[in-house]
């Protein structure tokens, strides 16, 4: 027991170790980043930005972002090209016959009378002598003799909040 003890003693030891690597690595970037946007703003206030930009050094790129193909792969022409030539090139089509079925069919004996809308409309128009209905009207709220109701608060509220803004 006392082997597993210190064997997971070191383990625990050694990932504390890597933990607090990361973590001053992190630090240390951030740092950096602080340092050199301090150093920036030095170098923009004194003026001296082409001074310091001519110092710079040059860096090698490699661009890896061009498609990587293979010496033994050809690629071939695309066949569209053919096609779109032969698209374009006149042809000799044959006469279809067709029965356009898109029309509403209306039968012969079938006649088609005036809308009687605007007779409606007409009458509707005309002044009409209408008979007096009696009714019982209950649209209206019911409150009860007992119920008192009260002059709301708020006018009292909105009159304080006038005179402090005229305070003001």
């Amino acid at each position: 027991t006392n082997k597993q003890t210190n064997k997971t003693n070191k383990q625990t030891n050694k990932q504390t170790k890597q933990t607090n690597k990361q973590t001053n690595k992190q630090t240390n970037k951030q740092t950096n980043s602080i340092n050199m946007s301090v150093d920036l703003t030095k170098v923009l206030e004194e003026g001296k930005l082409e001074e310091k930009m001519s110092s710079l050094k040059h860096a090698e790129t490699v661009d890896k972002s061009a498609p990587v193909i293979e010496k033994d792969i050809h690629i071939k022409e695309a066949p569209q090209k053919a096609v779109f030539a032969e698209i374009a090139k006149p042809h000799d089509l044959k006469h279809a016959e067709t029965v356009d079925k898109s029309a509403p069919v209306i039968e012969k004996d079938v006649h088609i009378k005036e809308a009687p809308q605007k007779a409606v409309f007409a009458e509707i128009a005309k002044p009409h002598d209408l008979k007096h209905a009696e009714t019982v009207d209950k649209s209206a709220p019911v409150i009860e003799k007992d119920v008192h109701i009260k002059e709301a608060p708020q006018k009292a509220l909105f009159a304080e909040i006038a005179t402090k803004k005229k305070d003001e």
